[in-house]
């Protein structure tokens, strides 16, 4: 599911992948009031999970664990599973993501309801009609 590179764009290289991941962890760790850190071995288990999944992948598993409003994501902030280790658990990946796109798909659809529902809204007061007419 990675986005290829725009025209006159290179490619990202792993490292920089693995830098977007990182800097994207950082950015929402800081969300939650707690400092991030990050070291080789953290560089070392991105680079691996991204030989298996696409760093846009691993971002949207950060966006969903540390912003999401179901069960799970606000049952790992409220128990302090929000940290590197327990997001980027290996053989709890394959959820999270499951998880992510799920979340993804189904925002997407809450919004195209609410917009045809203010639609709606809108265009039954457009037409509304007064039984009587204000003069000046």
């Amino acid at each position: 599911m990675e986005t290829p590179p725009t025209i006159g764009q290179a490619p990202l290289t792993d490292e920089q992948k693995v830098q977007a991941v990182l800097d994207k962890y950082i950015e929402l760790q800081e969300l939650v009031s707690k400092k991030a850190r990050v070291t080789n071995n953290r560089k070392k288990h991105v680079a691996n999970l991204i030989n298996y999944h696409s760093h846009e992948d691993l971002i949207l598993i950060l966006k969903y664990v540390h912003t999401a409003q179901d069960h799970y994501a606000t049952w790992m902030r409220g128990n302090n599973h929000a940290h590197f280790s327990s997001i980027f658990r290996v053989k709890k990946i394959k959820d999270k993501l499951d998880r992510a796109r799920s979340w993804v798909t189904e925002s997407a659809n809450a919004e195209k309801v609410a917009e045809k529902a203010n639609q709606a809204y809108l265009d039954d007061f457009n037409t509304v009609k007064l039984p009587f007419v204000i003069r000046g």
